[in-house]
């Protein structure tokens, strides 16, 4: 725009004059094809029906939530912002308290490209509503996750007391069972049984009804805020990833994971009261 008219207007700027001209930003929204089939419409009503707040058939308190996420070598912050403080003081003058040199309100710093090839590190968890044990697995993996290594992960886990069901979408690992048979292994319904933990399937399109979607968001921020700490320009190694992985793991917190199951409640019943053991303290 400057090169064709000649005038240079500041960010400030343009976002006052888009709020007087009454142009809104348009918000980015993934849709998910399979939520508007008729048959998964029917099961995610049933799934809310069977979770309801009063007289539900499977209460979430009950309800562990698990599954799996890939994390990029290259995850890093694009850029970041420093917003300048701006202050009055007793005579009324504007004051800026930092960032007296800067132009403009913000600044953006951005970051490095990484160097070498990229890898893929898979992350597979479980969250439940207990307070002394949120989060009961948490375990990486280079390869990718298929039947076999989700079904030693059930095999593994040590679910805390009054967990009866387990909240997991209908990925082909979380449903193998004649596959494991083929290699050898145990199919992952077997290794549901001898934990005494029913899968619970969320239906296909409704990310939002699994509250561990929420965990791996929250994990992929943490990581980002430690970029200055650990990506030099040449990318995540692999034990940096783990090692900050574990360390934002220990900063899960019994309110942070009943936060992420209220708001999942609220996308199943958007409007009706929270139960008591979903509301903030």
């Amino acid at each position: 725009m400057e090169n064709k008219v000649g005038i240079r207007l500041s960010d400030n700027r343009i976002c006052s004059l888009r709020k007087e001209i009454g142009i809104t930003r348009k918000l980015k929204s993934i849709y998910y094809p399979e939520r508007f089939l008729p048959a998964n419409i029917q099961l995610a009503k049933e799934f809310c029906i069977n979770h309801r707040r009063i007289n539900s058939k499977i209460d979430l308190e009950a309800c562990a939530s698990t599954d799996k996420c890939g994390f990029q070598s290259d995850i890093q912050r694009r850029h970041a912002k420093s917003q300048i403080k701006v202050t009055r003081n007793f005579d009324n003058h504007i004051r800026r308290v930092s960032g007296g040199s800067y132009t403009r309100s913000t600044s953006k710093v951005y970051g490095k490209k990484q160097k070498h090839a990229a890898f893929k590190l898979n992350l597979i968890a479980t969250i439940c509503l207990d307070p002394n044990n949120p989060v009961p697995g948490f375990t990486s993996s280079d390869e990718y996750v298929n039947g076999i290594i989700y079904s030693k992960y059930i095999s593994n886990m040590k679910y805390p007391e009054g967990i009866t069901h387990d909240l997991v979408d209908k990925a082909s690992f979380h449903i193998a069972n004649r596959a494991n048979t083929r290699r050898g292994g145990v199919g992952v319904l077997e290794c549901y049984e001898n934990q005494e933990v029913t899968p619970d399937f969320v239906p296909r399109g409704y990310p939002e009804y699994n509250p561990v979607e929420q965990l791996f968001g929250w994990l992929k921020a943490y990581m980002k805020k430690k970029v200055n700490e650990y990506h030099d320009g040449s990318g995540w190694s692999r034990e940096q990833m783990r090692e900050v992985l574990l360390e934002a793991k220990s900063k899960v917190t019994y309110e942070l994971v009943k936060g992420w199951y209220r708001n999942s409640f609220e996308h199943m019943h958007p409007g009706k009261m929270i139960p008591l053991y979903l509301r903030a303290q």
